[in-house]
């Protein structure tokens, strides 16, 4: 038996419960946080992290605080 659990990258929360959910398309966000398309199509993806400044970038798009 094991005692680990699986967590699912924040990548796939940003998409299903954030993109999904309003309708944005990851272009959508990269340009208006202003950063590269393929930085969002990678978080989502699940291949890249998400660092500090992006949290901040989200946070200010989104209305939430980056420890969100």
């Amino acid at each position: 038996m094991s005692d680990y659990i699986e967590i699912e990258h924040p990548g796939i929360f940003l998409k299903e419960d954030f993109l999904d959910a309003f309708g944005v398309k990851a272009g959508q966000l990269a340009l208006a946080i202003g950063v590269d398309r393929a930085a969002i199509k990678h978080i989502i993806d699940g291949k890249r992290a998400i660092t500090a400044e992006m949290a901040l970038r989200f946070g200010l798009y989104f209305g939430t605080t980056a420890d969100f």
